[in-house]
């Protein structure tokens, strides 16, 4: 059992100081100004705001209207052509099992 002791001893002192250096190096890191700090948050804000005023233009926008004839299916993988960026595939009925 002593020899259990005289082998994990070294590894954890190793592991203890490798774990405090990280520690100090993070609570010696460069810190921001408040006046730093209020100005990140304000930017934030602002880029908040501005994406939920186009949101809301996104919605508020009338929709194209689409007519039935739009709507075109490869035979082949059956991927709507409407939205091409998108893997939407239309799902095929589940045959009985016989």
């Amino acid at each position: 059992m002593s020899w259990l002791v005289a082998v994990c001893f070294p590894g954890l002192l190793m592991f203890g100081t490798v774990g405090l250096q990280r520690l100090e190096t993070l609570l010696q890191g460069d810190r921001p100004t408040a006046a730093e700090l209020v100005g990140r948050i304000e930017q934030l804000a602002r880029a908040a705001r501005e994406a939920a005023r186009e949101a809301a233009r996104d919605r508020t926008a009338p929709l194209p209207l689409k007519s039935a004839a739009s709507v075109r299916m490869d035979p082949v993988s059956a991927v709507l052509a409407d939205e091409p960026g998108l893997p939407t595939r239309l799902c095929a009925r589940a045959q009985a099992n016989p």
